[in-house]
């Protein structure tokens, strides 16, 4: 299956604009935000690549906050994919 470019384009928009945008940041925070970004990165390389079943699974161990960033197409391709593998 073919990953859609918009909820991939979508989803990366939402990873790039994750960050503290208070005009100073404390170091913890930033050190928090680009954790979540890299995880956030690698479920959207993993869907991007065609692995779905792994970028769900990659997905469900976000953070709640983090989840909801998801397009909820991806979400249904993934979800989709996983019940699919069970």
């Amino acid at each position: 299956m073919k990953p859609d470019k918009d909820l991939c384009d979508a989803f990366a928009e939402a990873i790039h604009a994750w960050r503290d945008t208070s005009k100073r940041p404390e170091p913890k925070m930033v050190k928090c935000y680009t954790s979540d970004r890299k995880q956030m990165r690698h479920v959207l390389s993993l869907f991007r690549q065609g692995k779905i079943l792994q970028s769900a699974r990659a997905a469900y161990n976000l953070d709640t906050i983090l989840r909801d960033l998801i397009p909820n197409g991806m979400w249904d391709i993934m979800c989709a994919s996983d019940k699919t593998n069970q």
